[in-house]
């Protein structure tokens, strides 16, 4: 394993030696005694069922809950009550001094607080705990590593050969406690419970294969291994979240090249949980998080619109730059126009429109999915520059249209001249007349009353003074003529009188029958 940098858990003393640790490295039979470790020619004791409960993980031991608690006391008087319940200290405020933790008559022990854990693969993360044991000793994990555990207690279906030492890590605490034949490890009073559990040995001579780092975002998984030799594949399985919160898990495979693999991941989904194998051998299996999430593409949003007579301009969000929105507009003079328009870095949409036409109806589209589809109106609407009405000639003061007449009043026109006026009427006639001028300067055109005028014209000297639509002002002036009623339906003969008229006609035919055969 790698270096790290680390402190030892209580009981080490400053020359990095326990205090009652005579260590040899030569001398195989003394360290089967050290009371850290299992003797190597006696394997362990383990209980069938690898189990973590809130208690000790064993049905047995319930009768011996004072030995229990009383162990619990013990512990926490050894380690410092703020260290056992994962206060205070980290990895970096202990001294180096050996683990030693107080086991009862049952087989369980209480492991030691030996600080708060390091990110990063399992085996990396209460290493240090282990290091600042086995001070001068390479320590390497031994699997199988443990995941997904519960309660105070771990009880594993059985030890690993050559393990030492187990760490486990409870919250962001780690703490650890020699194998020594125990088959259940326990932690104090209040502390947090166990996540995982990994077994380490001391001055191993085979180095096992290992995880050290790995970094994770949408796009891909970068893992730095030990003791993996170039051109070894391993396999990811990687569990997914869609944008929806469905679930996958894919496997993905990877060669090592120089303590390196990298696996290429989809990009558009977010990973949320790791496993690395090498072959079988589970080497991490944890919760990750990419660096960049969120993977999956957040859904388009429309922001809002604001539309002139010159421009549309439509902002969004989630709509990467570059990418093109469909807007379509309508315009009030019925003609219709569809704009394709990319996004700019602001997620901003601008349209240009011609100026002198209302837009009346916008559609945004984008990607397929519609995101605006209203009626709309320019805000310095209208657009379009209202015709200019035709200057009132001078000599004309006022003009009334009525269904019955026109009656127009003219200013500085002598009487006894003639207007030509002539009305075009809605049933496609007309009428035209020559009038002159009376002395208070009125001429009157008599309409039939019962058809509505719509054109007036007015010619004096032959020059137009007049020539616009117009509108009775008693309209309309023809009454609708109501439907006629329908005829009645011809009632129809009782079938009584029926069946007479056929007896009288069967009657008749019989007698002339008879007047045939009769004149033959």
């Amino acid at each position: 394993m790698t270096d790290r940098d680390s402190t030892q858990p209580p009981g080490i003393d400053s020359d990095g030696r326990a205090d009652s640790d005579d260590r040899s490295d030569s001398a195989d039979d003394e360290r089967g005694q050290d009371e850290r470790r299992p003797a190597r020619d006696e394997p362990p004791a383990t209980d069938t069922d690898q189990s973590v409960d809130g208690d000790d993980g064993s049905a047995d031991r319930d009768a011996d809950g004072d030995v229990e608690r009383r162990t619990y006391l013990q512990a926490i008087g050894a380690a410092g009550a703020a260290g056992a319940i994962g206060a205070g200290a980290g990895l970096s405020g202990l001294g180096s001094q050996p683990v030693s933790a107080q086991a009862d008559p049952n087989g369980s022990v209480l492991a030691t607080f030996c600080g708060t854990f390091s990110g990063g693969p399992q085996v990396q993360q209460c290493l240090s705990c282990v290091e600042a044991a086995c001070p001068g000793e390479e320590v390497t994990p031994v699997y199988p590593i443990v995941t997904g555990l519960t309660g105070t207690c771990f009880t594993p279906n059985s030890i690993p050969a050559g393990a030492d030492y187990v760490t486990l890590k409870a919250g962001t605490n780690c703490y650890v406690a020699p194998v020594n034949g125990n088959t259940t490890f326990c932690l104090p009073p209040g502390a947090p419970d166990i996540s995982n559990a990994t077994f380490y040995s001391c001055g191993g001579d085979q180095p096992q294969p290992a995880v050290v780092d790995y970094t994770v975002t949408c796009e891909e998984i970068v893992v730095t291994t030990a003791n993996i030799d170039t051109g070894t594949t391993l396999t990811a399985q990687v569990t997914f979240l869609d944008g929806e919160g469905n679930e996958t898990t894919e496997t993905f495979q990877a060669t090592v090249q120089n303590n390196t693999a990298t696996f290429a991941l989809p990009g558009n989904l977010n990973p949320t949980n790791l496993v690395l194998l090498l072959d079988d051998l589970v080497l991490d299996d944890q919760p990750v998080v990419a660096e960049d999430a969120p993977c999956t593409p957040e859904p388009p949003v429309f922001d809002g619109v604001d539309v002139t007579c010159d421009a549309i301009t439509v902002s969004t969000t989630n709509v990467p730059e570059g990418e093109t929105l469909s807007i379509t507009v309508s315009f009030a003079n019925g003609v219709v126009e569809t704009y394709n328009v990319p996004v700019d870095a602001d997620g901003v949409a601008v349209v240009p429109l011609p100026g002198d036409v209302d837009p009346s109806h916008l559609t945004v589209v984008y990607d397929g999915e519609t995101l605006f589809d209203m009626e709309v109106q320019a805000t310095d609407a209208p657009c379009a520059e209202p015709p200019t009405p035709p200057t009132p000639d001078p000599r004309l003061d006022s003009i009334e249209v009525t269904c019955e007449a026109v009656r127009i009043v003219t200013a500085d026109i002598p009487d006894g001249d003639v207007l030509t006026v002539t009305v075009s009427l809605a049933d496609g006639t007309s009428v035209m007349e020559d009038l002159a001028i009376d002395a208070d300067g009125v001429a009157t055109l008599g309409l039939p009353g019962d058809v509505d005028p719509t054109h007036l014209t007015i010619v004096y000297d032959g020059e137009t003074l007049f020539d616009m639509e117009v509108q009775a002002t008693d309209a309309p002036c023809a009454e609708p003529t109501p439907p006629e009623p329908p005829e009645p339906p011809t009632p129809k003969p009782p079938k009584k009188e029926i069946r007479k008229k056929m007896m009288r006609h069967k009657r008749a035919y019989e007698k002339y029958k008879k007047m045939l055969e009769k004149s033959d």
